[in-house]
């Protein structure tokens, strides 16, 4: 099953035993192309049969066909609509199942995607043989945007003016194209393709290279019982933050809590929790997507003036999580940032405060609100976050943090009713 080219390129590292399987016996057919797609197998393969791997992967991203084991798994969601209507040629109907896996199970978005383009959901649920190949494919392709030919496309302009001091692979082009989704130079073409992957990595950790290098101990440490897909080892990580050990994963965690509070479309357990409010015709739905936005229609909906519970308990404890999350730290709160940037810089205000995820930063804005150097904006958007965390103390992590001893002493029974 392998081509001439890669299997004469590839000869030497195969017969060297470089994809034995777990019992010491060689791989062949199938399993063998698998393994080799593998990116730590292909960092240790000589450069002439890793070009040669390569060069079958950008070939398969462009022709899902030459992906045997996949095509063969999905056959017959192929043959089904969306993806039959799809034509063959550019990834498009890889693009496709990817697309029709992120959506299965969020009944609410697809229905909306599919208003939107004016196509019906798929007819039937994909089956589970394709879920797993595509979800293998998509892993061994995680870490070069030379293997997402539709993405690659729609976003040439982009690398080449935004991303043209990154080579290909290790995700650094990804990683740059990502980073400017929300550019001001980056098309609407570009940018629908780039939230789409986002999406989908932010469902599914391992879709992420450097998160998954940067956090693999952190993982097994911090959520070993969090299931794969749907965004629960990210939203674990996001709520654990304080406890994660390694540096580098620390990093990767902070930069994935300012995504998921700054555009719920990137938190995938609050948008499928919270679909029925968000998406077209929920109380929501017409406020446009990022700089935390939607999040603070959401937390304004979760208990109306009146007393009255608007959203769902599934979506309400997602909001109450984030805005825990929020409260952490000023970097999670995108209408703060946006209202207080130059009171944030200010060394006579709070731009010599550090942040240690204990709501410092929040704590001093929230002292300084009145003062006369504070603009008219960042009082008013400081006052709005103050009254919404004051109803709990979990978001008033600063206070909790300085009378911990007080809280557990005087007020035991209440928190321990009312746990984070």
């Amino acid at each position: 099953l392998l081509d001439p080219r890669l299997a004469a390129a590839c000869e030497a590292p195969i017969r060297g035993g470089v994809c034995r399987d777990e019992d010491g016996g060689a791989a062949d057919g199938l399993g063998l192309m698998r393994c080799l797609r593998s990116p730590a197998v292909r960092a240790r393969l000589p450069a002439d049969c890793r070009d040669a791997v390569t060069r079958r992967m950008l070939e398969e991203a462009r022709n899902l066909t030459l992906d045997v084991q996949l095509h063969r798994a999905c056959s017959a969601e192929l043959a089904a609509p969306p993806c039959s209507l799809v034509a063959a040629g550019g990834g498009a109907r890889r693009a496709c199942l990817q697309r029709s896996q992120y959506l299965a199970g969020r009944p609410e978005e697809a229905r909306a995607e599919g208003e939107k383009v004016g196509a019906a959901p798929p007819q039937r649920p994909m089956g589970k043989e394709c879920a797993h190949y595509l979800s293998l494919s998509e892993i061994e392709r995680a870490d070069d945007v030379r293997f997402h030919a539709p993405l690659l496309q729609a976003c040439a302009a982009e690398r080449a003016s935004l991303c043209a001091d990154f080579p290909a692979g290790a995700s650094q082009v990804l990683s740059c194209l990502l980073r400017h989704r929300t550019h001001r130079d980056t098309s609407p073409r570009c940018a629908a393709r780039l939230l789409e992957h986002q999406q989908r990595r932010m469902a599914d950790f391992r879709l992420d290279p450097t998160l998954t290098a940067a956090c693999a101990d952190d993982i097994v440490a911090l959520c070993p019982d969090a299931p794969l897909g749907k965004g629960a080892v990210i939203a674990c990580l996001i709520r654990k933050e304080a406890e994660v050990a390694a540096k580098p994963c620390a990093h990767e965690v902070h930069q994935l809590a300012a995504a998921a509070t700054s555009d719920v479309r990137l938190n995938a357990p609050l948008y499928e929790a919270c679909a029925p409010h968000v998406l077209p015709g929920g109380e929501c739905g017409s406020v446009p997507p990022g700089q935390g936005r939607v999040l603070e229609c959401l937390k304004s909906q979760a208990r109306l003036p009146n007393g009255t519970a608007v959203l769902g308990a599934g979506c309400a404890a997602e909001v109450a999580s984030l805005a825990r999350t929020q409260a952490r730290d000023v970097h999670y709160n995108a209408p703060i940032v946006a209202a207080c940037a130059a009171e944030l810089h200010d060394a006579a205000l709070c731009g010599g405060v550090s942040s240690h995820g204990e709501g410092e930063v929040l704590h001093c804005l929230e002292e300084k609100r009145l003062e006369p150097a504070m603009s008219g904006a960042c009082e008013a958007a400081v006052t709005k976050d103050f009254v919404q965390r004051a109803a709990s103390v979990d978001t008033l992590v600063a206070l909790r943090t300085v009378c911990a001893a007080d809280l557990a002493l005087l007020c035991g029974d209440v928190l321990r009713l009312n746990p984070e």
